[in-house]
């Protein structure tokens, strides 16, 4: 999407702030959405740029919230006090009732850490969550929800929503790249 096309979307919902909630604001591909290039633009349309992806990110820093098997684990996450203080300055705009939305790098948020660790997360403080479509429709975070119920594969197993769906493995030796 072309960032005139993502800004359209916004200004069509009457976002005032975009909270960039990406581990890593920058994008090989896409590089307007690269963290000063898109903050520099969204002011030029008077839309204030926020960066929480070091709160609030799907690839936090602290290796505690981790699994063996390098995935992310959510509940872990939501205990650490720099995703509590994310979660404060989020509450704390509903409180003021500021439209704002989260930016992250996946288009769908049923495959996004928005959906299954912000937007469970601002649901247990009874604040709704909107998603915005490619096409600029939205979807209910109930709505996303619903499409992530685990069903029993052939197996009998479900999927965990409870982290992430990627692993990102780190060799003991390794810094993290998340750091």
């Amino acid at each position: 999407m072309t960032l005139a096309n993502f800004v359209d979307k916004l200004r069509q919902h009457e976002i005032h702030f975009l909270v960039d909630v990406r581990s890593q604001p920058y994008s090989r591909y896409q590089t307007d959405y690269n963290k000063a290039q898109l903050a520099e633009h969204l002011t030029q349309h008077g839309i204030r740029y926020v960066f929480l992806g070091d709160a609030l990110g799907g690839r936090p820093p602290d290796p505690d919230c981790y699994t063996q098997d390098g995935k992310v684990a959510y509940e872990r996450c939501r205990e650490k006090p720099f995703y509590q203080d994310g979660m404060k300055r989020l509450e704390t705009a509903f409180t003021k009732q500021v439209r704002l939305a989260l930016m992250c790098g996946c288009a769908k948020p049923e495959m996004c850490h928005r959906s299954k660790l912000i937007g469970v997360s601002l649901g247990r403080l009874h604040i709704p969550v909107m998603h915005i479509l490619g096409d600029g429709a939205l979807m209910s975070q109930e709505t996303v929800m619903r499409l992530l119920e685990p069903t029993p594969d052939l197996f009998g197993d479900s999927p965990q929503l409870g982290t992430s769906r990627k692993s990102y493995r780190i060799e003991e030796d390794q810094e993290p790249p998340y750091s």
